[in-house]
């Protein structure tokens, strides 16, 4: 994470699982991001999709030696960029 409010370091693995061709799908599709919520995203992050193969916030199962469990702030990092996506969506939609 950066230590920005919704902004996600260029070192991150995050855009790898869910950028366009990601692992688990493209997760800034617009038309999932109007459907789900900001509570709803934030329990996604922390409990994950099993069913997807996303661990949750903390699993250690497919990670590197030295991963470390996401913390509140990077939590709120994630849903927040997930929200400016969500935004700049509607905003591209208006112009």
């Amino acid at each position: 994470m950066s230590g920005r409010r919704g902004e996600i370091d260029p070192k991150d693995p995050f855009p790898k699982y869910h950028g366009q061709g990601g692992r688990h799908g493209a997760i800034n599709d617009p038309n999932f991001l109007a459907l789900i919520s900001d509570q709803a995203l934030r329990r996604i992050v922390i409990t994950g999709r099993p069913d997807l193969g996303m661990p949750n916030y903390a699993g250690t199962k497919g990670r590197p030696e030295n991963f470390q469990p996401l913390t509140a702030e990077n939590v709120a990092d994630v849903v927040a960029l997930l929200a400016s996506w969500r935004t700049e969506s509607i905003n591209s939609k208006r112009n």
